[in-house]
């Protein structure tokens, strides 16, 4: 599935459904994990709006997005304590980005990972990042008989996280974004560590 996104930079930050989302999302992460004095990386940030929520608490948020136009609406924003980064995910990012050197203590992946095009591989990169005991919290929509295709199923994310080197792996569904009196959309909130061994 190939987006655009930078087509939604617009206007993405007065969109009703991605502001209920990412609040739920904050919501739920506050509810699982003490963000207070974390080293957080907020992985396809977006136009940062989990982003500026976490940042309230974090010691430090780096922001990575391919979008140019989605991360020009964050630095707008002006948060003191966030980098953001552009760019995808990969070993040579890792490598050559001095925001990833000392690893994250917590990594959000907000609505995003739907969309990656190697779903093990990313999640194989970001247990890389992690500091040991690190946390990774992944949200995203619930595969449907009528979209198996978009989206996941419990068993996927997990079967992946663990595949990954993840432990401690929860999936629930936490909250629905409702479009219409019919058209509930499940999220499942996935939350793994990295091990300390």
């Amino acid at each position: 599935m190939t987006i655009d996104w930078d087509e939604h930079a617009e206007g993405w930050d007065q969109n009703p459904d991605v502001v209920v989302y990412a609040g739920n999302a904050y919501k739920t992460l506050t509810a699982a994990i003490d963000c207070e004095g974390l080293r957080v990386l907020d992985f396809g940030c977006g136009t940062g709006l989990l982003t500026e929520r976490i940042a309230r608490d974090a010691a430090a948020v780096v922001a990575l997005d391919p979008a140019p136009k989605m991360l020009g609406v964050l630095a707008g924003k002006a948060l003191p304590n966030v980098t953001p980064v552009a760019g995808l995910l990969s070993t040579g990012l890792i490598a050559h980005e001095p925001a990833f050197e000392d690893g994250f203590d917590l990594i959000t992946a907000s609505s995003v990972c739907t969309f990656v095009p190697d779903y093990p591989e990313t999640l194989r990169l970001l247990h890389s990042l992690l500091t040991p005991g690190g946390y990774l919290v992944q949200w995203d929509w619930l595969a449907t008989p009528d979209e198996p295709d978009f989206g996941f199923t419990e068993a996927a994310i997990r079967d992946g996280m663990t595949a990954a080197g993840f432990t401690v792996v929860t999936v629930s569904q936490p909250f629905s974004i409702y479009r219409g009196e019919d058209a509930r959309m499940p999220v499942l909130m996935a939350v793994a560590t990295r091990s300390r061994g």
